[in-house]
This record gives structure tokens, sequence and C-alpha cells, in this order.
């Protein structure tokens, strides 16, 4: 099975399932509703069991989806915490008229075991517990 991102055989995949899924997005004036994300799946799921046959190993995506926007944005299933951490700054930067609660519900739909904390950067967590610090001396 070719599982290397940078193959010639991936990367042609990669170009056909978007191919795909542009047809599914560009049929007139869709919302990004229940039944399009369906559609969406489907497509993905029909691209994965094609390029299994063809000793391909295409990734399990996730949608991460702000439907007031129509923003669809589908990325790998497996990735770490910091590589969803910089997908969740990646998408603030991209789409500045998002609100953060969009996009955080958007991740916590993509990926359901996701936390609040999970998300939040190490100095984030630090800032926090001095804060915390500094109000349990106050009293």
């Amino acid at each position: 099975m070719i599982e290397d991102e940078g193959h010639p055989e991936m990367i042609k995949a990669h170009q056909e399932v978007l191919r795909r899924l542009g047809g599914v997005l560009w049929q007139g004036n869709r919302v990004a509703d229940k039944a399009m994300m369906q559609e969406m799946f489907d497509v993905i799921t029909r691209h994965r069991d094609e390029c299994r046959l063809r000793g391909i190993a295409f990734p399990v995506l996730v949608a991460i989806v702000v439907p007031r926007l129509g923003l669809v944005h589908f990325q790998r299933a497996d990735l770490d915490m910091p590589s969803i951490r910089t997908s969740i700054v990646n998408l603030v930067r991209s789409y500045p008229r998002a609100s953060m609660e969009e996009i955080v519900n958007a991740f916590k739909a993509a990926y359901p075991d996701l936390r609040p904390d999970d998300v939040l950067m190490p100095v984030d967590k630090t800032v926090r517990a001095l804060a915390a610090k500094q109000e349990s001396g106050k009293q």
C-alpha cells in the first residue's frame, strides 16, 4: 500500500478527490447542510475504496464546517494535537469573518474527543495557572 503523501499516485489521488468534491460543492447555490455533507462524505468514502483497490492508503478525512460562511474544510482525521492547534490558528487567520465560537464548534464536531484544554497552548495554561494562584493569594 502506498502511504507516502509525496508519492505521485497519492498526489493524483488527492487531486482527484478535490475534483470530485468540487463537483458537489459547485452544484448551484447549495447550502452547507446535512444532506450536502452526507453527499460529500459518500464521495470521500467511494474515493477511499477506489484508492484501496489501486493500492493507495488514502487517509480518513474529517470535515471542518462553518455553515454561516459556507466553509467546508477537509483534513486528516489522525492529526496529533499540535497539528490540530496549527489547523485552528490557520483557519482563524484564513477566515477572519468566522467567530472563535464557530471555529471551535466546527473542530469539536470534527474531533468529538477534543476538550477545551486540548486546544489551549501551554503558555495559555501557564497564564491561567498564574492568574488562579494570584486569585487564591488574595483571599
